[in-house]
């Protein structure tokens, strides 16, 4: 490979990459071994991944840690995350900017009312200016609880 240009040896290189990638999961996966070995995954896993962050602490410790030595940092990115975010809303008409969302809003207090101080109150016994003022500026309420 010495004389090839150096899209050449990428281009071996991944050739060889995707190859030996190929034979060896399908080895593990007749060996049952590694990503294929039910210890291997409970260990290693992505699927209790997040819980096992959650319930030993570590990420809670992240969080204090990052919020404890840089908090300016932290309000910075959450501000540009949020901006981020409603730019994108605004882009692809999802979230708050979705057409279609008074629409849903509508048709789930149609379906399941609004439980008001632990009483389920129909939609028919709703007033005109709620369902409008609910579908402008919405209440947070889980209709189906």
């Amino acid at each position: 490979m010495s004389n090839q240009t150096e899209e050449a040896k990428l281009a071996v290189a991944r050739l060889a990459g995707k190859l030996g990638g190929v034979e060896k999961a399908s080895r593990d996966k007749e060996l049952g071994t590694h990503f294929f070995d039910p210890a291997w995954q409970k260990k290693h896993g992505y699927k209790d991944g997040g819980r096992r962050n959650v319930l030993s602490g570590s990420l809670a410790k992240v969080n204090a840690n990052i919020t404890r030595n840089n908090p300016y940092q932290r309000s910075a990115a959450g501000k540009k995350g949020g901006k981020a975010v409603t730019d994108a809303q605004r882009k692809y008409q999802k979230g708050l900017f979705d057409p279609k969302a008074p629409l849903q809003k509508r048709a789930n207090l149609m379906r399941w009312g609004i439980k008001i101080d632990g009483i389920r109150v129909p939609f028919k016994n709703l007033s005109s200016d709620f369902v409008d003022y609910h579908i402008s500026f919405g209440t947070k309420t889980e209709y189906w609880n």
